[in-house]
């Protein structure tokens, strides 16, 4: 009896403290709330990168023409659009999206939804493409309030004015990790790697946030320019962790929050190569960009999700079966606070995520070392976030348009 009560107080005891302190990492990135409609916002800037993206851009779209007309510069508006820019009016929300060498008429997508479209070729050569589309992105906009989308993204109403709120409240930079909607089983796999991301990019017992995500980022445009925005680092595999760290750099604040009901995603809805992929590019980069604390709560995290597999090949059922309920209770709360995935993965698959994120963490950090190079869609990135084939070498592309803004 002695030996069994043993076998389960150190175990139970690493898994509580694991889940306590995992769970305040993530619950310190706070959730986005929408703004009173009475805060005044100005108008925005929205640059939206994409590479065969025309299923998705379209809906966001969408989202974004249906609040538009929300966004208030200060009352100065005539049917959604804002005067006195020069002498070309142009919209409250002005959306611009980089055609990233698309093949599948996504440019034709964005037209049609009121975007101007801008063609990312040629790319000059020492830019990672998706780094060089923000670049370029934002040298086509004209608004002090600038905001970074990926194509995928959802926003709910009033979502735009509640991040442009959230950056005008806290200053500096301020991301948002979008809840992410996964479908099926195989999507749900990438709950734990959801729970990792928020818990180490953000604040942990700190003031400030330690990294971004790139999916929704908004800074003002003078701060932005001020740091050499993309620009400062473009070679680069994790684009919102490099701007995150540049920003600090410049003593500029960094906000993470959690997307809620205002913003969402559903990544990688491909099949697993997708998922395995699309998280293999990150998680080593991103370890460069955590603090120590972080780490440690991440790897105990994940340590604990191990624990019941380890105790039920050592045939102790019964600390197994209790670490495991423990598990799959926390696990399933946890992971609702990041993205709603499939409950039996979240629950009963606890473990089972824990090994699945293990894979990945290595694959990764095996992907660096070697400098092997990782395919994230359609191209081979080297770990320095570079195409393994050059590019076509422009010099007087390397820098904002003058007159753009």
């Amino acid at each position: 009896m002695n030996e069994v009560v043993w076998s389960l107080i150190i175990p139970l005891t690493t898994t509580v403290v694991a889940c306590a302190a995992i769970t305040v990492f993530v619950l310190r990135a706070p959730a986005l709330r929408r703004a009173w409609p009475s805060i005044s916002v100005p108008a925005v800037s929205v640059v939206i990168p994409a590479r065969n993206e025309a299923d998705k851009l379209g809906l966001l779209l969408a989202d974004i023409a249906a609040q538009s007309a929300r966004v208030d510069p200060s009352g100065i508006t005539d049917a959604g659009r804002v005067v006195g820019v020069g002498s070309e009016p142009r919209p409250v929300v002005e959306v611009v999206v980089v055609d990233d060498e698309s093949t599948d008429g996504t440019a034709e997508v964005a037209r049609a939804g009121g975007a101007v479209v801008i063609d990312s070729r040629p790319r000059p050569a020492g830019w990672n493409p998706k780094v060089w589309a923000l670049w370029l992105g934002s040298a086509h906009t004209h608004h002090d309030e600038l905001v970074f989308l990926d194509a995928d993204v959802r926003l709910g109403p009033g979502a735009l004015r509640a991040v442009v709120a959230a950056r005008q409240r806290e200053g500096g930079l301020a991301s948002v990790a979008p809840h992410h909607r996964a479908v099926g089983l195989r999507e749900a796999l990438s709950a734990a790697a959801n729970v990792v991301a928020v818990a180490g990019g953000g604040p942990g017992m700190r003031t400030r946030a330690a990294g971004a995500v790139g999916s929704c980022v908004a800074m003002h445009t003078a701060d932005y320019t001020a740091i050499g925005g993309h620009g400062a680092h473009p070679a680069t595999i994790v684009d919102d962790l490099t701007l995150a760290a540049t920003a600090r750099s410049h003593d500029l604040p960094v906000t993470l929050y959690r997307g809620g009901d205002l913003v969402a995603m559903r990544s990688y809805p491909d099949g697993l190569r997708a998922v395995v992929d699309g998280w293999s590019k990150n998680l080593a980069a991103g370890m460069g960009h955590t603090r120590p604390s972080a780490a440690v709560v991440v790897a105990l995290w994940i340590t604990s999700l191990l624990l019941p597999v380890a105790l039920a090949a050592q045939q102790r059922w019964v600390p197994a079966g209790v670490l495991w309920a423990l598990s799959a209770a926390h696990t399933g709360w946890l992971s609702r606070r990041v993205g709603r995935f499939h409950p039996l993965v979240t629950t009963l698959g606890a473990p089972v995520l824990g090994l699945f994120t293990t894979y990945l963490t290595i694959r990764s950090v095996l992907a660096v070392a070697t400098r092997r190079s990782v395919t994230w869609k359609g191209r081979a990135l080297g770990a320095d976030g570079l195409e393994t084939e050059a590019p076509i070498e422009d010099p007087s592309a390397t820098g904002p348009r003058e007159g753009c803004r």
